[in-house]
């Protein structure tokens, strides 16, 4: 056979071969295609969107709670001061505190009449009160003049200062003394230290009646409960941003999170 002969041959089986090659080609299914790569699931962003839109929410509604109990506890707290500043100026225009000052006020006077009669009487006769005096009155005047005398030395002016506290002292003693042995200046004492410690008495009497007092009770009741609710409320503010702050970790998981096409 030569080789023209064989030619024919040849080329009906390469077509026959290119054939099945196509043939199988056509055949193969579109499963065996490369599959497409990983993305994240469109559900679960979708579903962690809305978590995080109703924490969200959750704290939107929180912050308002916590304002709303704020601005309760501000007013409660006023209406708290205003019970007891009722109470205060109630107990301060009461006829029996007016009289009990009123004591005290007449005892002050009787016990400063006592004290200048011993003056008058007792002291001002005697020559080393009425020194004491004029001593007292020379080192004050002294004093003043150097304090205004810019070109005193410090040492004069301290100098100075000291006798006048010196002279002062000694009329304070001789007055304390013959006030000390004054039976008129010793009962004005004791009657002006009892009207003090009877206003005292009420005061300390009225101090204790708030505690019992019904509307002082009831406005610190309030008081604590708007204390609770604001307690209460921060609380739940912070959890709800927890709350919040989780749902955003969950959608940046999600987001990033890679998962099998289908």
């Amino acid at each position: 056979m030569t080789w023209r002969n064989a030619r024919p041959r040849l080329t009906v089986k390469f077509a026959a071969a290119v054939l099945i090659a196509l043939g199988l080609a056509l055949a193969v299914p579109a499963s065996a295609k490369a599959p497409p790569p990983p993305a994240p699931d469109p559900a679960a962003i979708t579903a962690a969107q809305d978590e995080m839109t109703k924490a969200q929410a959750a704290v939107d509604t929180a912050k308002k709670a916590l304002a709303d109990a704020r601005g309760a506890l501000k007013k409660t707290l006023a209406d708290n001061t205003a019970a007891v500043a009722k109470l205060r100026a109630d107990f301060a225009a009461a006829p029996e505190l007016a009289a009990a000052r009123k004591a005290v006020d007449d005892s002050k006077q009787a016990l400063d009449a006592a004290m200048e009669n011993v003056r008058q009487t007792v002291l001002k006769p005697k020559p080393e009160y009425q020194a004491a005096l004029a001593a007292r009155e020379t080192t004050h005047q002294a004093s003043v003049t150097l304090q205004h005398d810019a070109a005193a030395a410090p040492d004069q002016v301290t100098q100075a200062a000291g006798e006048a506290m010196k002279a002062e002292s000694a009329v304070t003693q001789m007055e304390a003394a013959a006030f000390e042995a004054d039976a008129g200046v010793k009962d004005a004492k004791d009657k002006a230290q009892a009207a003090q410690a009877a206003v005292a008495g009420l005061r300390k009497k009225f101090e204790q009646s708030l505690k019992s007092d019904p509307a002082r009770t009831a406005a610190k009741n309030d008081l604590d409960a708007a204390k609770l609710k604001v307690d209460s409320a921060q609380s739940g503010l912070d959890d709800a941003q927890k709350a919040f702050a989780t749902a955003q970790q969950q959608l940046y998981v999600a987001q990033n999170t890679l998962v099998p096409s289908k």
